[in-house]
């Protein structure tokens, strides 16, 4: 999702926000706009965060100008995951998975990281997983675009997070519930 385009050379292009999953580093290309992100501020799950932290796959806001020759400059660069527990249920007939309550639908485009399969069949129920993703409002679930693999779920040790703040936000709406459980 792109929030408008911008011209051609510096002075012409205004800042706008572009919404969506990261596809490459280096720079960070999202929406097929590479952005140069060398003096961007980066926020990671509510935190001053930095460029190594981002990777390919997390939805991310990025405000900054567009260029009408595909690059952009980043002036910040936004994440949070949306869901972050155990995995408490896998459907493979639906490609589906359950991390603390929330359906989340895994299909082609989701990049999976910290297991050796690339796919929901490198995870196991009780596995501890952070999930990026972008909403899927139609089918009342998440869309995960980018599940990694983070240990295995420790009762009492483990972090529990919830995040109904989405990218595609204006402004973001927080429902956060964080804890060990």
């Amino acid at each position: 999702m792109l929030a408008g385009c911008g011209g051609d050379d510096d002075s012409a292009a205004s800042t706008q926000t572009s919404i969506g999953t990261i596809s490459g580093l280096g720079s960070v290309i999202v929406n097929g706009v590479r952005f140069d992100a060398a003096n961007a501020s980066v926020n990671v799950d509510d935190a001053k965060g930095s460029r190594e932290q981002l990777r390919v796959g997390m939805a991310v806001r990025v405000r900054g100008r567009i260029h009408g020759d595909g690059t952009g400059v980043a002036e910040s660069i936004q994440y949070n995951d949306c869901v972050q527990g155990p995995i408490t249920a896998m459907n493979q007939v639906r490609n589906t998975v359950t991390v603390l309550g929330q359906t989340v639908q895994l299909d082609e485009e989701t990049v999976f990281d910290g297991v050796a399969l690339r796919d929901m069949n490198g995870f196991a129920v009780g596995d501890q997983v952070e999930v990026s993703c972008l909403p899927d409002p139609a089918n009342n679930q998440f869309r995960a675009t980018r599940m990694e693999f983070k240990e295995r779920f420790q009762d009492g040790i483990s972090e529990l997070e919830v995040n109904a703040w989405w990218p595609t936000s204006t402004r973001p709406v927080r429902s956060r519930s964080t804890g060990r459980r």
